[in-house]
């Protein structure tokens, strides 16, 4: 009972802390109290860690008109995407861009999105195992028009989350299995590729008849709009050379105000503020 009478004091007391240094630094004054000072070391000894999130992508489209739907597909078919982990962690979400030609289509619910290893390209290797002992399988994922789809649970009743844990280096298969078919339809909602270029080893398509194939060599002009969301062990590791840093650091003061790396180590604010400045201070040293 006094543990957690203390932990919650010391909870309260950071909160309260953390507000007067942000309220300092946003003032931009010169100089500091000593009082502020300590208060502010005392806020990066006692506030608990929130680890944020990276966003793991081949492809370069940040919105739909950067992107061509791929009317191509038949049922039971699929498309796969290699991606590498920068860093270990856990895979806590997987995103699919869905686009018809027009716009408007009504939601598609589609078979499965699994994560596999990294197999032999273009075969996606075994199915990886979730946290929960399942196969790593998002089962019937219903895909609106022109949005990037994101699934952090296996089941549609959102009680299963997903959670893979990868290593530092490690590479892995998101494929998605059609249930309707898509080809020479462009009103209905499917798959899409971006404006770069189609990058090896890294998209490919189960064709039916012919099994997998690279995507490249099969009229697809860019990287499969496919994406996974990673909690990293170490977030404010942000070069993952396994330690907390002046690098990190340096990359934090970089992107001040942006949403570029180091945004939301701490807080859900999307932006490199003092909050996220903070953490990585209180987690410095090597990652453990």
């Amino acid at each position: 009972m006094i543990s957690r009478q203390r932990d919650f004091v010391l909870h309260v007391l950071g909160a309260i802390l953390r507000s007067m240094c942000c309220r300092a630094l946003s003032k931009q004054h010169l100089s500091v109290s000593i009082g502020l000072v300590l208060a502010c070391v005392f806020l990066l000894i006692t506030t608990v860690s929130t680890a944020g999130e990276v966003t793991l992508k081949n492809d370069s489209a940040t919105d739909g008109s950067l992107t061509t739907p791929c009317h191509c597909l038949l049922a039971g078919e699929r498309v796969a995407v290699w991606l590498t982990a920068d860093c270990g962690g856990d895979i806590v979400a997987v995103q699919v861009y869905w686009r018809s030609m027009f716009g408007g289509a009504p939601d598609s619910q589609e078979l499965s999105i699994t994560l596999q290893a990294e197999g032999t390209f273009p075969t996606p290797g075994a199915v990886l195992t979730n946290a929960s002992s399942d196969p790593a399988v998002v089962s019937n994922p219903m895909l609106s028009d022109g949005v990037f789809n994101e699934f952090r649970h296996l089941d549609l009743a959102q009680t299963i989350p997903l959670s893979v844990s990868v290593t530092a280096g490690q590479t892995f298969v998101v494929v998605l299995e059609m249930l309707n078919t898509t080809d020479n339809n462009p009103f209905a909602g499917t798959v899409a590729w971006d404006h770069d270029t189609c990058q090896n080893n890294r998209n490919a398509v189960f064709t039916n008849p012919g099994g997998w194939v690279d995507a490249c060599t099969q009229g697809v002009l860019g990287d499969w709009v496919f994406r996974a969301v990673i909690v990293p062990a170490c977030s404010s590791d942000l070069d993952c050379n396994g330690a907390v840093d002046v690098f990190d650091l340096l990359e934090v003061l970089s992107n001040w105000g942006t949403n570029g790396p180091g945004a939301d180590i701490e807080s859900p604010t999307n932006v490199v503020d003092v909050f996220d400045l903070l953490e990585l201070l209180s987690s410095w040293g090597d990652c453990t």
